[in-house]
């Protein structure tokens, strides 16, 4: 009797995890990537001397990815070097300046010297956020495949801290009533693409994960972490094939029996899991998506007195979080979110130089919005606020490369419905028992969904989380089931 088949589509974050717990665990585990290079939107994007993170570039919870490290039986530190970020970010609102730090002194100095009437409200969102974050961190930890996730004890434990029916800046709104803090509190809707007038309350975890844990740039950037997962993972004997597409699927009743690749050649196993958007005709009609957004990834000749995190908030947030979900238009004046890791690590450039990555969401492709006509004006916009609003000189003489990514590219390359670049929005809704992995397992019992899709949510740590829920799972399955010869 050979080792259980386990056959992982997708070399994401999320695939690398649960093959990194797999493999760990004694099963055969192979990976297929249709990309050249493995990462997903964790990837690193090379414009001839500088580097760039794809996607995110940042983690919170490092423990997590420690933990996960530990299960291979590996030392975390041998393969990564984390630099804290300090701060973790510089807020702009109106004529005000705000950063927020996890050194608890810095913090304490930054409240008296901006907002010191709100300090004692501080302590407190992080106190109630402390105890929030016990009881539902359990949840995360458990696939939610059946009716007895709701029924089992750590769910009604939790059941108070969800706050059910309450929006994420209600929630905020208990402790601030300073418009900037309220917003401040909630950017961490970055992740999941929505508005915090609309997301669920639960996601001030989000806010308090980093301002307790810290916030973390991997040296060499971000994609280091998925690079390092699969050195781990081949060490281990895994095997990751790149540049192989999967095409189709032998099925027989509700299990996946084989995957074919586009040379032909069909693999069989006992299990599968797909680390990407969720098929189709797994999402209800209804189905409501995140924001895109627009990024500019550029090379510059000189180096910027910024810090390594900046966020530009407009004048009116919701005015603006309105145009991008209700009225699905261009706002008038856009959120802008700025990534200078240049400031932290002098690798990703040339001497003297610097990369620099600004981020603004703007409405998924269900808006009719002409990207083509649409995009010049929309660039130079962006830009005359950045000089402004950061008070720089004009950029564009210093740009030696040059790449833009819109909603038709993360659509085009990423295969996001709509170019929507978080998916499916997180709402009560579509996260709970209609949540699109949940309905995925349904239809194929031996079919698993990981990443920014699946249960629990969107950013790195929770992908995690979630591809620990899978391996699990598939652990408690395989030891009912007889062996693949």
């Amino acid at each position: 009797m050979s080792r259980k088949k386990v056959v992982i589509i997708g070399a994401g974050p999320g695939g690398l995890a649960a093959g990194m717990r797999l493999i760990s665990l004694g099963y055969h585990v192979s990976i297929y990537e249709k990309a050249a290079q493995i990462g997903g939107r964790t990837a690193a994007s090379k414009l001839g001397a500088y580097c760039f993170d794809i996607g995110p570039s940042s983690l919170t919870m490092p423990h997590i990815l420690t933990s996960l490290f530990m299960d291979a039986e590996r030392n975390m530190y041998d393969y990564l070097t984390l630099i804290p970020l300090d701060p973790l970010y510089q807020l702009h609102f109106k004529d005000t300046r705000f950063r927020l730090y996890q050194n608890k002194q810095k913090m304490q100095q930054e409240w008296q010297k901006v907002f010191p009437c709100y300090e004692k409200y501080y302590q407190r969102f992080m106190a109630e956020n402390a105890k929030k974050m016990l009881y539902i961190t359990p949840l995360f930890e458990l696939p939610v495949n059946s009716l007895s996730y709701f029924l089992r004890p750590r769910f009604w434990r939790a059941l108070p801290s969800l706050t059910l029916g309450r929006g994420l800046i209600d929630d905020v709104a208990r402790f601030f009533t300073e418009p900037f803090l309220r917003y401040a509190f909630t950017l961490q809707t970055r992740y999941l693409g929505m508005s915090p007038w609309q997301a669920p309350s639960y996601n001030t975890l989000f806010s308090f994960a980093e301002n307790y844990y810290g916030t973390y740039y991997a040296a060499g950037g971000n994609h280091a972490i998925t690079t390092a997962m699969a050195d781990v993972f081949r060490e281990k004997g895994g095997t990751i094939h790149l540049g192989r597409s999967v095409v189709s699927f032998k099925k027989q009743k509700k299990h996946l029996q084989s995957c074919r690749l586009q040379n032909g050649e069909e693999v069989a196993a006992d299990y599968f899991i797909f680390n990407g958007p969720p098929p189709q005709e797994d999402l209800p009609a209804k189905t409501s998506y995140t924001n895109s957004a627009v990024v500019w990834y550029l090379g510059l000749d000189i180096q910027l007195p910024l810090s390594s995190e900046i966020i530009l908030f407009p004048d009116d947030l919701r005015e603006t979080m309105s145009a991008l979900h209700d009225k699905l238009i261009l706002p008038a004046d856009p959120l802008i979110y700025i990534s200078n890791p240049s400031s932290l690590d002098p690798t990703l450039a040339p001497p003297g130089h610097s990369v620099l990555r600004i981020t603004v969401p703007v409405p998924h492709l269900k808006a009719s919005i002409d990207w083509h006509a649409a995009f010049p004006a929309f660039e130079k916009q962006v830009m005359h606020l950045v000089r402004k609003k950061l008070a720089l000189q004009d950029l564009s003489s210093h740009i030696r490369v040059k790449h833009v990514r819109t909603p038709l590219d993360w659509q085009a390359s990423y295969h996001l419905p709509y170019g929507a670049l978080f998916g499916t929005k997180q709402t009560y809704w579509q996260r709970g028992f209609h949540h699109t992995s949940t309905r995925f397992h349904r239809r194929f019992k031996n079919g698993f969904l990981v990443g920014s899709q699946a249960h629990p949510g969107s950013s790195l740590p929770y992908i995690l989380l979630g591809a620990e829920a899978v391996a699990k799972e598939i652990h408690q399955l395989a030891k009912k089931k007889p062996t693949r010869d």
